[in-house]
């Protein structure tokens, strides 16, 4: 087995937080003062369900990119594994979700997927084809929906669906990356946020952010989360990294690859940013954001509590639950946090604790353990 190396975040500049918040927008503003960074210390240890996903030859997972619990399912979207795979809450597989393919009804490129709970349909989005592929529960494949422009992460809404699609290039752009799409996908109602590149397009990962009937977005090396509301976008969350903040304006107009790197992922100290990884419930937002360069990266997270506006920043973190070793979880409501626990990263003093503690048995070979923390 291999050995696990814990994490531990430092950042060499100091910062003091302070909030200020008019109607439903935040001003999260960070100032240099390193004696405001924390630790963040997990302790689920009294309130924890932990069991391991099914591994067999029709649902081996890669990376999980997203769960999504509902009241019996754990669905789990696998990017890189190019799979959505169904399991009950106690880890048993069940089915795989659509097939990739070029016949009637198969995707050619899993692009992105969203749960709809209100409808209990899981929505998969085929970029190549433009094509949206809604299934059921069961795996059956209810609706198909032709969309007029390309994009690469979606989030459906009362108003339609909003769709991340930073291609400058398309017809339909006229330098924006966020759209709001009717509900059949065939005409475009909104457009918001404007671009005049696309080299950081890639840096996708969950830009949509549900809690409840709340909607959040986030993008690229943009320093604010945005709300989602009634066809409009309003800054949310606004992280002012200082000195170390991305001019997004003017790298946002870079139209050469090398420049834009130069610039960006080069630049000495680095610039910080780059937030990714955003969750809430009614309490909480939490986050993680990074330094922006190239190879190693300084990582730190931030926890947001949305009743007392306030927000801390942690450079380090410690654990209290055998086997977790990062700090963010996977899926977050108001009643539970799902961590993942890959035993492939666990080594052999870990394995012994993590079986005793939890009463499980560990493969090195298997399909990750979900810990179900209650908070």
């Amino acid at each position: 087995m291999r050995s696990l190396t814990f994490l531990v975040f430092i950042l060499l500049l100091p910062c003091f937080i302070s909030c200020r918040k008019s109607h439903e927008t935040a001003l999260i503003t960070a100032r240099i003062d390193t004696n405001n960074f924390h630790k963040y210390t997990l302790g689920y240890k009294d309130s924890i369900r932990v069991f391991q996903l099914e591994t067999n030859k029709d649902c081996l997972l890669h990376d999980i990119t997203s769960i999504n619990l509902s009241d019996s399912l754990v669905i789990v979207f696998d990017a890189r594994g190019k799979s959505i795979s169904l399991f009950d809450v106690n880890g048993h597989f069940i089915r795989k979700i659509g097939k990739q393919g070029n016949g009637p009804g198969e995707f050619v490129q899993l692009t992105n997927m969203h749960y709809n709970p209100r409808e209990k349909l899981i929505e998969i989005f085929d970029n190549p084809q433009k094509k949206l592929f809604a299934y059921d529960l069961k795996g059956n494949l209810v609706k198909t929906k032709k969309s007029v422009i390309n994009f690469i992460s979606f989030a459906e809404s009362p108003e339609g669906y909003y769709v991340y699609s930073p291609f400058v290039d398309h017809n339909e752009s006229a330098g924006y990356n966020l759209f709001l799409l009717s509900k059949n996908m065939d005409h475009i109602k909104g457009r918001f946020l404007t671009t005049q590149n696309n080299f950081d397009r890639a840096l996708f990962s969950g830009n949509f952010t549900y809690n409840n009937e709340e909607l959040f977005f986030r993008h690229g090396l943009n320093d604010t989360i945005y709300k989602l509301k009634d066809g409009q976008i309003a800054p949310y969350l606004y992280v002012d990294f200082g000195s170390l903040k991305v001019p997004y304006q003017k790298v946002s107009a870079i139209k050469n690859q090398q420049v834009y790197d130069e610039q960006v992922y080069s630049k000495e100290p680095a610039y910080l940013g780059q937030i990714q990884h955003v969750l809430a419930n009614d309490k909480w937002m939490r986050f993680t954001f990074s330094e922006i360069k190239f190879g190693e990266k300084t990582m730190l997270s931030a926890l947001y509590d949305r009743e007392a506006d306030t927000i801390q920043f942690y450079n380090s973190y410690a654990t209290k639950m055998p086997g977790i070793s990062n700090p963010h979880p996977k899926y977050y409501d108001n009643q539970k946090a799902a961590y993942l626990i890959y035993p492939y990263e666990m080594n052999e003093e870990e394995v012994r604790i993590f079986e005793k503690f939890y009463g499980v048995k560990v493969n090195d070979s298997s399909n990750p353990f979900i810990a179900l923390c209650y908070e």
